[in-house]
């Protein structure tokens, strides 16, 4: 072999090992990215503020953002700004008595399943607004949990 040879061969396996170094060969590294969805959101009421706390995270650590369905029907009325993975966003959801579905999207547009987080017809507003009760909550909060078994089952 002559060094004219060689030095085409050498600079073929130069090239190619830039080429998958810098990921515009995927296949051949095995560097193939795919874009997994976040997990569905777990969501909670705080009933003393009137808001919907929701979380998700991400495989990849994308950002999330959140879309809000206020009519039960899976349409997207609101998105909200992108969070980092695993941080909760927080809601205004005073006066709201409709199902609330929440899908939860990252960056790269992988949505979560839609979650339900209220049955259609129940009101997310307290149902006894006595401050008598309001104080009782705040130092035993299971009597509120057991409260709102009783009221929306």
């Amino acid at each position: 072999m002559g060094v004219k040879e060689m030095n085409k061969k050498i600079w073929g396996i130069l090239i190619c090992t830039l080429f998958i170094g810098i990921g515009v060969v995927p296949c051949i590294s095995g560097n193939i990215n795919q874009n997994t969805p976040p997990s569905s959101p777990t969501c909670f009421y705080d009933w003393h503020n009137y808001t919907l706390v929701v979380s998700s995270t991400d495989a990849e650590s994308d950002q999330i953002r959140y879309g809000l369905s206020w009519w039960g029907d899976s349409i997207v009325d609101v998105w909200t700004e992108y969070y980092p993975s695993g941080v909760e966003a927080i809601f205004d959801v005073k006066g709201k008595k409709e199902t609330v579905e929440i899908v939860a999207e990252d960056i790269n547009g992988a949505r979560s399943p839609i979650v339900n987080t209220l049955p259609p017809g129940k009101s997310i507003e307290l149902p006894i607004h006595n401050s008598f009760f309001e104080k009782l909550f705040e130092h035993f909060p299971f009597f509120e949990k057991i409260l709102n078994q009783y009221y929306y089952n």
